[in-house]
């Protein structure tokens, strides 16, 4: 009954002064629909079980090369399956590629295909939600061939009609059935067409130890089994197979991650470092509350006396203002998620913020909980100290005095002590935010090698069955470059295989005939097959030497180009025109001739550094389905998109296009992560200004309604207005200075933090420090000096006659 009463009270007490009511729950809509959105990121991503069957039971298995992320090698795999004690079951995948997926009519679709074992969907534990899965008769050898979709290819292609089941459709040269479909939002390592691993049908350099031809493996735990012991386990077999095999395993290692962990460990200190931004915006705002509570509470000191003397307990009145927390706290919340709803999508559009579950990051009963949890938390943060320092209040003090000598200095202490706390937790969000910006700024900066604004890529799709020979891949090449050569906003253009905006996908290792490597260190150099053309086309200089031309002939002497880095390295003191070097395990590629030398790039985006690159004519290596290269005159390259799409359709109708787009916004992804972090920082330090502005103001104002008579007095003896407004806010900025401070020493145990994230920019650069402690003193000297204003401006004896 006493509790109902005490609710009905608040409620109120809360309708009786909306516009309190409104800017407290407004300020907590803001930290909790912060804090709600990048929880529901850190769930959907991170702590969302996956939608398989006992998902922490399945990890992923690679291998390490010299302590280095690899591919793994077949012959291993076998023995790694033959001689291990701690899986249930172990499959091998290979996502080899785009495949062109077309129907009865409409055009055709390209989906991101691979192979698996017919077990990995038992492994996995992920059943058909329509049809089946492989069995062990559709990996022989002379089976028809089948494929599984996921459910995005099953809809996209096929409208998610339940006949397509069992129906045969062209996958590029094959006619293929379609077996089955997989659950909804089960799409294991982003394959739409899986087809069955037949090892029958596997190349001789697939068979080959020392070959690492993109194979991953995914394993169930035994019941009872950790990944560390696995990982124990796993690293014997991999030291007994290093002695069985030196010449093919020497420095290499394996290495045993849970499938959650191995999926999101390049987003999980991104999504970690803004949850902490969220929580320091919380408290800000929580801070700001607590400081409108205790103005509020002030105002209402007689009340809560009158209650003292008529027998009220410290507890109830405590229960009382706690209460009244509560529902501003809950309130806060239902507009918090209002607010993250909006958070949530905004998250989806951040450029270069990849969430690997992105379907999965959505508001659900979790993060329905979480807002209500967090509403409560934040009403005890709040509402706490308030509380606390009202019901110490003397009855009979306050009762004799008048309102405005209500607050004590005990009181002004806790208000700007939390001024203070927000002071310290705006500068370290400033500077961090300040730290990225400045981080982004030279990473944009960062020379990559070669000219990407004005290049345009254009992966290519092609039917195999339509080039069946090196004269029919190289006729369609040339044919293309041409077409596109002519049209008047190309600059140059080439055609490339692989090629990979922000690293190349092919790297074989290399030797040097002429100064052998010993067997098993062999180094590896990223390689592609490149047409005429291609280094003006990107922009590489070419250093010495010559660019592939006419004499790069099928049948004639193969010739390669080298990078700086390769010829500095492997060359050190000869000149390595005329030098002979072998791609290992590529018959074509077992004896090329140096031809040329061009600048190094840092393909791999502007956080790698510098690697040995070998290129191969393409006329000597053709490979269908390259991508296109084209440089544009103008300054937008995507301006051509249309035109060349028209181009490769007037010459080959079956040939499919993926996403065209520039180089440079391709290499910009290479540091998304960054320039997502810095401009979501950006925008909490913003709120974070904002709530911490208006809690100085708010604090400034009270303060001077408070010290009227004071003022009244000062001004009555003489003082001129520009002193009083400098007495106000030099007492303000005291507080300022002090929070600013200790924000200040809270950043140097987080610059270790920091450090991680951070390009060319120390984390105590002075640029950013001083950026950061500049713009929170412009603001909290304007919050000071807008009351002050008004407070100058009152007439001494209206002052002391209130």
């Amino acid at each position: 009954m006493r509790l109902g009463n005490d609710f009905r009270y608040a409620l109120r007490s809360l309708a009786a002064s909306p516009g309190f009511a409104a800017a407290a729950a407004l300020t907590l809509a803001l930290g909790i629909g912060a804090n709600t959105a990048i929880f529901t990121a850190v769930y959907g991503v991170l702590l969302k079980p996956l939608p398989y069957g006992e998902p922490d039971r399945l990890v992923r298995i690679g291998e390490t090369r010299r302590g280095s992320p690899w591919n793994v090698a077949y012959p291993n795999y076998l023995d790694w399956r033959a001689r291990n004690h701690v899986f249930d079951g172990m499959a091998i995948f290979n996502t080899y590629g785009r495949v062109i997926l077309t129907a009865e009519s409409g055009p055709a679709d390209v989906f991101q295909s691979g192979s698996c074992e017919v077990n990995m969907f038992a492994v996995m534990g992920i059943p058909p939600s329509h049809g089946r899965t492989f069995t062990v008769e559709d990996a022989a050898s002379g089976a028809p061939a089948v494929v599984v979709l996921s459910d995005r290819a099953w809809h996209l292609r096929f409208g998610g009609d339940p006949t397509a089941i069992g129906r045969t459709v062209q996958i590029e040269d094959d006619a293929v059935t379609i077996l089955g479909v997989l659950p909804p939002d089960v799409r294991p390592f982003d394959v739409d067409v899986w087809r069955p691993h037949r090892p029958g049908l596997l190349q001789p350099m697939q068979l080959d130890r020392a070959n690492h031809p993109g194979f991953g493996v995914v394993a169930r735990l035994r019941r009872g089994v950790s990944a560390e012991d696995a990982q124990r386990e796993m690293s014997a077999i991999a030291t007994s197979l290093e002695r069985e095999y030196p010449a093919s395993n020497t420095g290499y290692g394996v290495l045993v991650r849970p499938v959650l962990d191995a999926a999101t460990s390049g987003i999980r200190p991104t999504l970690r470092l803004l949850m902490a931004a969220v929580m320091v915006l919380l408290l800000i705002a929580c801070a700001n509350v607590a400081n409108l509570l205790l103005a509020k509470g002030l105002r209402r000191a007689r009340e809560t006396s009158v209650r003292a003397a008529l027998g009220a307990s410290r507890g109830a009145i405590v229960r009382l203002f706690l209460i009244e927390g509560l529902m501003l706290g809950l309130l806060g919340a239902a507009a918090g998620l209002l607010a993250a709803g909006w958070g949530v999508r905004l998250l989806h559009g951040v450029p270069g913020f990849a969430l690997p579950r992105a379907s999965e990051v959505a508001i659900d009963p979790h993060v329905l909980g979480f807002a209500a949890a967090l509403g409560v938390l934040t009403a005890a943060l709040f509402g706490l100290a308030p509380a606390m320092q009202l019901s110490r209040v003397d009855p009979m003090r306050v009762l004799r005095q008048s309102s405005a000598e209500t607050a004590s200095p005990g009181q002004a202490r806790v208000r700007w002590t939390l001024v203070a706390g927000e002071v310290a937790l705006l500068v370290v969000l400033l500077t961090g935010a300040a730290l990225m910006q400045r981080s982004v700024a030279k990473l944009a900066a960062v020379d990559v090698g070669f000219d990407a604004a004005r290049v345009l890529s254009v992966p290519l799709q092609q039917v195999q069955s339509r080039y069946p020979n090196g004269a029919a891949i190289n006729g369609f090449a040339t044919d293309l470059i041409a077409a596109a050569g002519r049209h008047p906003g190309v600059a140059a253009a080439a055609l490339a295989w692989p090629f990979d905006a922000t690293g190349f996908s092919w790297a074989p290792n290399v030797n040097l005939p002429e100064h052998p490597f010993a067997p098993g260190s062999e180094p590896v150099a990223q390689t592609a097959a490149v047409t005429p053309g291609y280094f003006a086309a990107m922009g590489i200089p070419i250093r010495r030497g010559r660019d592939f031309g006419p004499a790069e002939q099928p049948g004639a002497p193969v010739s390669a180009i080298v990078n700086q880095t390769f010829a500095s390295r492997f060359f050190p003191a000869e000149d390595p025109i005329g030098r002979r070097v072998s791609a290992m395990r590529i018959p074509e590629l077992a004896d090329l001739t140096i031809v040329g030398v061009v600048g190094d790039t840092r393909r791999g985006g502007a956080l790698r550094g510098y690697t040995p690159e070998l290129y191969v004519p393409y006329a000597q290596f053709p490979v269908a389905g390259g991508t296109l290269v084209v440089r544009s005159s103008a300054a937008d390259p995507r301006a051509l998109a249309a035109d060349i799409r028209a181009q490769v359709a007037q010459l080959d109708a079956s040939s499919a296009i993926g996403s065209m787009e520039r180089v440079s916004d391709a290499m910009a992804r290479s540091y998304g992560d960054r320039r997502a972090l810095s401009w979501l920082l950006g925008v909490f330090a913003v709120l974070a200004l904002v709530l911490t502005t208006l809690g100085i103001g708010s604090v400034v104002a009270f303060t001077v309604a408070q010290r009227v008579t004071e003022i009244g007095v000062r001004m009555a003896l003489g003082a001129r207005p520009a002193e009083v407004v400098r007495l106000i806010v030099q007492g303000s900025l005291s507080a300022v200075v002090a929070g600013a401070a200790a924000g200040l020493l809270a950043l140097v145990p987080l610059s270790r933090v920091l450090r991680t994230y951070l390009y060319g920019v120390s984390a105590v650069d002075p640029l950013a420090l001083g950026a950061a402690v500049t713009v929170l003193l412009a603001a909290a000297g304007l919050a000071a000096y807008l009351p002050a204003r008004r407070a100058s401006r009152v007439d001494p004896l209206i002052a002391l006659r209130g």
